[in-house]
C-alpha cells in the first residue's frame, strides 16, 4: 500500500505557511535591527606600521552601511591628529602622525546613524601600538667581544637586551629588510662584510669589490640595497668610491656613476627615505641625486660644505654651511636657506641638526654655549620653530657632550649619542668611526624633554 501523492492544494497551504512564517521572522528581525542603532563588527589597525610611518589607519566597520561621521565626534585616548572618512559600513580614521610606541588607544565615536535614519549609537573599540624594538652596538674594549644588542624602545629603565650579533671588533652595521649587514674590522686593518638573521643566524660572507677598507654603511628602509664607500688596500683603483649591493639578490658591490660616466669618489652620502635614490657628496663639495638603478638622469644640487639629515618622507634634505643651513626639496631641487633662530644669545655654534618626522614646521639642533670667561663649553638640544628656539633638552651635567643627533620614525624621541664624562672616558681608538668608551645614547621625549631611556652604546637604529 502507497501513500497518496498531496494533493495541489495543500502543497500550496503548506508553502503559504512557510512564507508568511519566514516574513515573519525577517520582519521581526527587521524591526529589531531597525529599533538598534549601527554596531561595530571588526576594527582593522596594524600595530606596527602605525608608530612608523605617517598616514596610518584605523579600520572600523559596522553591521550596516551608515551616515558620513564627523572628526567632531571622534574621541581619542590618548590624543592624536587624525582625518576621517566614511565608506559604506566602515569609518576610516588616518592618523597624520606615527602614534606612540607600546601604548594603549580608545577611540569612542558618537551618534552614529545608520543610512536611512533610525536610533544612533556609539562605538567603541581600543587597541595597542606595537614596539619594534632597537638595535644597538655595543663595544666590549679589551676584554669583551663587540656587540649589537636588541631592545625595546619602550621599556623603562636600562632594559632587557637580547646579542644578536657579537665579532671581535665591530665597525658599524645596518638593518636592511629581515637581516642585519655587519661591518667588522679585520687585524690588519681592513674591513669584512658578514649578512645574518636578525637574530644572527645564517651568518654569511659578503664579497667586497677586493681588500680594503669601507665605511658609512647605510641601508635602504624598503629594498635589499646596502651601500658604502669603499678604499682598496695598497693604493688600489678605488678611493673613497660609493658602492651599492642588493644583497637581497646575491649582487657583488658596483660603483655608483656619476655625471662624468666615472664612479663616485664621495665624502659623504645617504639613501633618499622611502624612495630608489641616494645622495652622494663629492670630494669637492657637489651634491648629486641619484637613481639607484640609474633609470633617472643625475640631478646636480649645487655645492654645499656638510650633507646633513633627509626629512623621513625622503622630500626634504639640510645642508650645511659656514653660517647657514639650507634646506633642498629633492622633487624641484629647489633650495631655501633656514632663518637663523633667536633664542639667547649663547646659542651661536652649530651642531647636529634633524628634522621632525609629522612636524614639518620644527627642526631639532645640538648647540654649543661657550662662557668666555672659563673657556668652557656647555651643549643643549633645542627646537626651532618659526626662527624662535626653545630648550628641549640640557645635560645635568655641563660636561656632557653630545655627539650625534637623530629622531625614532614616529617623531616622539630624539636619540642623543653622549659622552656623559669625557675626563673619565678614551677613544676606543678605531681607525674608523672610533667612540668614547663611554658613550651612552639617551631616548629623550620631545614633549616634555624626559629621559625615558638610557643605553650604553651608540648607532641605534630602531625597527
Amino acid at each position: 500500500m502507497t501513500d497518496a501523492p498531496a494533493s495541489p492544494r495543500a502543497f500550496r497551504r503548506a508553502f503559504t505557511a512557510v512564507i508568511l512564517v519566514l516574513t515573519l521572522v525577517a520582519g521581526g528581525l527587521l524591526a529589531v535591527a531597525g529599533s538598534q542603532g549601527p554596531r561595530l563588527v571588526r576594527t582593522d589597525v596594524d600595530p606596527l606600521a602605525v608608530v612608523q610611518q605617517s598616514r596610518q589607519r584605523l579600520v572600523l566597520a559596522a553591521n550596516r552601511p551608515i551616515q558620513p561621521v564627523d572628526a567632531s565626534r571622534i574621541r581619542m585616548e590618548p590624543g592624536a591628529d587624525f582625518t576621517v572618512d566614511t565608506q559604506a559600513d566602515r569609518i576610516i580614521i588616518d592618523f597624520t602622525r606615527p602614534l606612540a610606541y607600546d601604548a594603549d588607544y580608545t577611540v569612542s565615536v558618537d551618534g552614529v546613524q545608520g543610512v536611512g535614519g533610525g536610533p544612533a549609537s556609539d562605538l567603541r573599540t581600543a587597541f595597542r601600538t606595537g614596539d619594534p624594538g632597537m638595535y644597538v652596538l655595543v663595544r666590549g674594549g679589551e676584554q669583551q667581544a663587540d656587540r649589537i644588542l636588541r631592545q625595546s624602545v619602550a621599556g623603562g629603565g636600562e632594559g632587557a637586551s637580547d646579542v644578536v650579533f657579537q665579532a671581535t671588533k665591530i665597525q658599524e652595521y645596518a638593518v636592511v629588510g629581515n637581516s642585519l649587514v655587519v661591518a667588522t674590522l679585520q687585524d690588519d686593518g681592513t674591513n669584512g662584510l658578514v649578512i645574518a638573521a636578525l637574530d644572527g643566524s645564517g651568518q654569511v660572507d659578503l664579497p667586497l669589490p677586493g681588500r680594503g677598507t669601507l665605511q658609512d654603511l647605510h641601508a635602504e628602509d624598503t629594498g635589499t640595497t646596502v651601500g658604502f664607500r669603499f678604499t682598496s688596500a695598497d693604493g688600489g683603483q678605488y678611493a673613497d668610491t660609493l658602492m651599492v649591493d642588493d644583497v637581497g639578490a646575491g649582487a657583488a658591490p658596483t660603483p655608483v656613476l656619476g655625471l662624468d660616466g666615472q664612479p663616485i669618489s664621495a665624502q659623504a652620502w645617504g639613501f633618499v627615505p622611502g624612495r630608489p635614490q641616494l645622495v652622494a657628496h663629492g670630494q669637492d663639495g657637489d651634491l648629486y641625486l641619484v637613481t639607484v638603478d640609474g633609470s633617472s638622469p643625475i640631478v646636480p644640487l649645487g655645492r654645499h660644505g656638510t650633507l646633513g639629515p633627509f626629512s623621513a618622507d625622503g622630500t626634504r634634505l639640510a645642508v650645511t654651511d659656514p653660517g647657514s643651513t639650507t634646506e633642498i626639496d629633492l622633487r624641484t631641487a629647489q633650495q631655501t636657506r633656514l632663518p637663523t633662530e633667536t633664542g639667547g644669545a649663547d646659542l651661536q655654534y652649530d651642531g647636529a641638526i634633524s628634522f621632525v618626522p609629522g612636524d614639518d614646521g620644527a627642526v631639532l639642533r645640538v648647540r654649543t654655549a661657550l662662557d668666555p670667561a672659563t673657556g668652557t663649553a656647555t651643549q643643549r638640544l633645542v627646537v626651532v620653530r618659526d626662527g624662535e628656539a626653545s630648550d628641549v633638552y640640557v645635560p645635568a651635567d655641563p660636561a656632557t657632550r653630545i655627539t650625534g643627533l637623530t629622531v625614532t620614525p614616529n617623531g616622539r624621541f630624539a636619540l642623543l649619542e653622549t659622552v656623559p664624562d669625557p675626563a673619565r672616558g678614551a677613544s676606543d681608538r678605531y681607525p674608523r668611526k672610533p667612540r668614547d668608551s663611554t658613550v651612552t645614547t639617551l631616548l629623550v621625549e620631545l614633549a616634555t624633554g624626559t629621559v625615558t631611556r638610557s643605553v650604553a652604546g651608540f648607532e641605534v637604529t630602531i625597527g
